[in-house]
């Protein structure tokens, strides 16, 4: 997809990163939906080191089909690996291995899983990140170098949309972030720093914890959206209004060396700079400090930019105060950072609650032209992106395996992405992929049921668990084929999940003690079309 041209003219310190293309342009991807191979098989481990090692060997199966020529004729395979960090099960944590199973995701490990809950909140957050990293040091050495890792929170995060969408959007992003520093700083300062945008934290409306002192806060970018798109005043001081340009470390995405390198730079500020007990505070301090060193190569840029004022600072008449970073001659700043601030891959909820709608696309229309041939509704019209639409169907698993409960076998399930209900961002007018409930924890219980496979969680589940295995997409995205990273030994399940310090837990033994609070009172289903309450 072609990317307008701007030159560095084009922006001025109020454009800077609002000069990119229109949301509703950005992710455009068109992939065909994808065969049925078997690719992996699934197993047990008891060790970390055997988990990991039956995890080195896993690799596609060799197959005869056309799958198999269109692989030959990419530039390669590559793998997703899914981890969670997680102490334990509870009816949060069965949602998002819900969501996981019936959409197709790797199977997760689960990082410090069965782990002492420190009363202490340093302890805490260090063993997080730390657990973390040696799990990604341990996945270096047998992992492709393209692989890419997906982490999430355990406990407050929602899939609704499958990997290869995540996928597509993830080099999307990344190529427009890319795309949009070479437009501030050229083409030369790009190449010569190493500028890329490799790793994709989802966004945030507030820098938390709140210093606009802090290079975390004022030196970060702007996200291009428009200055007035979640309200007509700005600057007013509403959370609800702010621009969602701050660093979420609750959903992360990155190539693993890449990953490596930016926890071992938010751990080294835990163990050095201690001042509180939120990761999240340390990873966007890295961040912050990767954009006050891009803005140091243009002074302009950098001293406009510092001046802005946010909040309570707009009731000071002197400049507001800000750090100022020192850094070490040689010393790293750059970690190819970037936001995902459309939201396409990572949707945060804190502050962002009355700019999301549940709309079945089928049901939206908007008159295009009145009487005199003005534009009028428009904009409220919602169509399904071209990369959803491509992606398997959301019931494919009952085509493959029809439900067998005499309440679900004469229902007409939807044929495509347009006839199921999904969560829109109505400013980007994207159907992000993943939920992630920041801010009001009770959404997580009041917007459960509004989930397309809500109705049908129980025998989806298990119909998902019967589909051959494929891989995430019949073509390459960004020129290589994907492939869900399992375990080969050989009592592993489906559905279930693996413990980074060995062994693995079924469905059952995480989440049966849930299931009531999970799928609905099973009732007699009329026969007909299938709808969403």
């Amino acid at each position: 997809m072609a990317i307008p041209a701007l030159s560095r003219s084009d922006l001025s310190v109020n454009d800077f990163g609002r000069s990119i293309l229109k949301p509703r342009w950005i992710f455009g991807f068109a992939v065909v939906l994808v065969t049925l191979i078997t690719l992996f098989t699934h197993t047990t481990s008891h060790s970390v080191s055997g988990l990991v090692s039956s995890i080195s060997s896993t690799k596609p199966a060799s197959s005869t089909s056309s799958t198999s020529s269109k692989s030959s004729s990419s530039s390669g395979k590559a793998g997703l690996h899914y981890l969670i960090p997680a102490t334990s099960s509870n009816r949060d944590f069965c949602k998002l291995l819900l969501s996981s199973t019936i959409l197709d995701y790797p199977t997760p490990v689960l990082i410090n899983w069965g782990a002492h809950e420190e009363a202490n909140p340093y302890k805490q957050h260090l063993a997080k990140v730390e657990t973390l990293l040696a799990y990604l040091k341990r996945l270096k050495p047998i992992s492709k170098e393209d692989d890419l890792v997906l982490i999430l929170d355990g406990y407050d995060v929602w899939f609704q949309l499958r990997p290869d969408v995540l996928l597509k959007r993830y080099f999307e992003m990344n190529a427009n972030l890319d795309q949009r520093t070479i437009q501030a700083y050229g083409q030369d300062a790009f190449d010569r720093g190493d500028h890329r945008t490799t790793v994709i934290f989802g966004p945030d409306k507030i820098c938390w914890p709140i210093d606009f002192s802090r290079p975390a806060c004022w030196a970060v970018p702007h996200t291009g959206l428009s200055p007035t798109a979640f309200g007509p005043e700005e600057n007013d001081e509403r959370e609800t209004h702010n621009e969602p340009r701050w660093l979420n470390s609750g959903t992360i995405m990155g190539p693993i060396q890449d990953m490596i390198d930016v926890f071992q730079a938010t751990l080294d500020l835990i163990h050095y700079n201690h001042t509180t007990d939120s990761d999240q505070f340390y990873f966007a301090n890295v961040f912050g400090d990767q954009e006050y060193a891009r803005l140091s190569l243009d002074g302009e840029l950098l001293e406009n930019q510092s001046k802005e004022r946010y909040r309570e600072e707009f009731h000071v008449e002197e400049d507001p105060p800000r750090q100022i970073p020192e850094f070490d001659v040689g010393q790293r700043t750059e970690y190819h950072i970037g936001i995902d601030y459309f939201s396409a891959m990572f949707q945060t909820l804190a502050f962002y609650k009355q700019f999301l709608a549940w709309i079945r696309p089928s049901d939206s229309w908007a008159t295009k032209e009145d009487e005199n041939g003005d534009v009028t509704q428009e904009r409220y019209g919602f169509k399904v992106a071209e990369d959803i639409s491509k992606s398997l169907t959301p019931f494919a698993a009952f085509e493959a395996s029809p439900p067998t409960s005499i309440s679900n076998a004469s229902v007409e399930y939807p044929k495509s992405w347009e006839d199921v209900s999904l969560c829109v961002n109505t400013v980007t007018d994207l159907a992000p992929v993943t939920l992630h409930f920041t801010g009001e924890k009770a959404l997580r219980e009041l917007w459960w049921d509004k989930l397309w496979f809500y109705e049908d969680g129980e025998e989806l589940r298990k119909a998902s668990l019967k589909m051959p295995d494929r891989p995430i997409s019949e073509e390459p995205i960004a020129g290589k084929m994907w492939y869900k990273i399992e375990s080969e030994d050989p009592e592993a399940g489906k559905g279930g999940a693996w413990a980074d310090n060995g062994g693995w837990h079924s469905w059952t033994s995480l989440c049966k003690t849930y299931e009531d609070q999970i799928f609905p009172r099973k009732t007699i289903k009329k026969k007909g079309p299938h709808r969403h309450p």
